[in-house]
């Protein structure tokens, strides 16, 4: 319990307070805008390490998929030769040098799945042997080897899911074990030997499955009162895997593992990405409120109120709707919203080097004296100048921050 020894002590620790402290290293920016046409660009995807963006945006030559880094900023990365420009990035390898997705080739509206290196800049994977042109790219293997999506196939007038590789070129992934053909791929492991996804014929539910080589596409089925499901994030290892199921409760954001199945989580999210743990997903709320943020202590929060009131960002002007990728270690996380102007623009959280930032007397611990430094600076922030209680950057210090110091109370992590 927290115990006021005296107004004098309470007096010399807000005399003493000095506004230059240290800065937290969190940081939340916008990825930007190609030059030319409509500002506007959407983040798909993060490497392992954070460093690498990838996405589209609205550049003078139309949809084009970029590549963001902190060094570079966004770069345009083309499109097939010979079609209506547009083309799109949605998964980049671990290390942020592969990078999959779509683009336009010659001959028409249609769609072809494409892999981008710096040596050999955007190629095209090609369609599914026999079939009708329209293919895209979705996810691909840590390495950058084994790449997953979907592809037209005239055997079922729908399309399924496909894998690729150099050796192999692109393949079908054929039935789920109960004859309902794979709609797409959406997720793959770090060494391409597990992928995920769903499987339903058109105008019919969709079921989750999980394929390996050996055991082909499996279903993975619903939970219970429901009769809708799919996955759609992957740990690097291929054994956890998250979705989302409906049920007699409504729909629900589900994790799949080998020994447990399925089991629902009891909340109405969509999952886009997971740490290589297992621990946190990212996603958007099913009524699509904004993005959120899962770990199975808080369960789902949205993620701006976790960014602002946990990490000391400051996201004014900004609303965020969905967050499409996460790190490795959970220490990045991409996503779109819109920005102040108004404008849909992808966004990049770096929230794992942050600082203490409710630590106002830098000792490394929350404690008795950052409380008092708070109350000494109760009410509104001054027009100029520091005002680091202001915990929620909501211009003054009350309630909601002294919340944010009190649940973050003893030593810093």
């Amino acid at each position: 319990m927290v115990r006021f020894t005296s107004v004098l002590t309470f007096t010399a620790a807000v005399c003493c307070w000095s506004p230059l402290r240290a800065v937290a290293q969190c940081t939340f920016a916008g990825v930007g805008d190609l030059p030319g046409g409509v500002f506007r660009s959407n983040a798909f995807d993060v490497s392992a390490d954070g460093s690498v963006v990838v996405g589209e945006s609205h550049s003078d030559l139309g949809w084009q998929a970029f590549r963001w880094t902190a060094e570079d900023g966004m770069v345009g990365l083309g499109d097939l030769p010979g079609g209506i420009f547009s083309s799109q990035a949605t998964g980049v390898s671990a290390d942020g040098s592969v990078i999959v997705g779509r683009g336009n080739p010659e001959g028409g509206l249609v769609f072809e799945a494409c892999r981008w290196t710096a040596e050999g800049g955007i190629e095209g994977l090609g369609f599914l042997p026999g079939e009708g042109p329209d293919s895209m790219a979705f996810c691909v293997s840590a390495d950058g080897s084994v790449i997953g999506g979907r592809a037209w196939s005239t055997d079922f007038g729908m399309d399924i899911g496909l894998r690729w590789t150099a050796d192999e070129g692109m393949v079908s992934l054929g039935v789920l074990d109960n004859g309902k053909p794979t709609r797409g791929a959406w997720g793959v492991s770090a060494d391409g030997s597990v992928m995920v996804g769903a499987g339903g014929f058109p105008n019919k539910s969709p079921e989750a499955y999980r394929w390996t080589a050996l055991n082909g596409a499996l279903a993975l089925g619903f939970l219970p009162g429901g009769d809708v499901s799919g996955i759609t994030a992957i740990t690097p290892d291929g054994l956890i895997a998250f979705g989302g199921s409906n049920s007699a409760q409504g729909p629900q954001l589900v994790r799949w593992t080998q020994g447990e199945g399925m089991i629902g989580l009891g909340v109405a999210m969509n999952a886009k990405d997971v740490t290589a743990d297992g621990s946190i997903v990212v996603g958007n709320d099913v009524d699509f409120q904004g993005a959120t943020i899962w770990d199975a202590e808080n369960g789902m929060r949205f993620l701006q109120d976790v960014l602002v009131m946990e990490h000391g960002l400051d996201l004014t002007g900004w609303v965020l709707e969905e967050a499409w990728g996460i790190s490795a270690d959970g220490s990045t996380i991409i996503g779109r919203g819109f920005n102040p102007d108004g404008n849909r623009e992808g966004w990049i959280a770096r929230i794992g080097q942050c600082e203490c930032s409710w630590d106002l007397d830098g000792s490394g611990s929350v404690g008795v004296k950052d409380l008092l430094f708070l109350l000494g600076a109760w009410g509104s922030c001054p027009p100029k100048g520091d005002c680091p209680a202001d915990f929620d950057n909501t211009g003054d210090v009350g309630v909601k921050d002294l919340l944010v110091l009190l649940g973050n109370w003893g030593p810093c992590p």
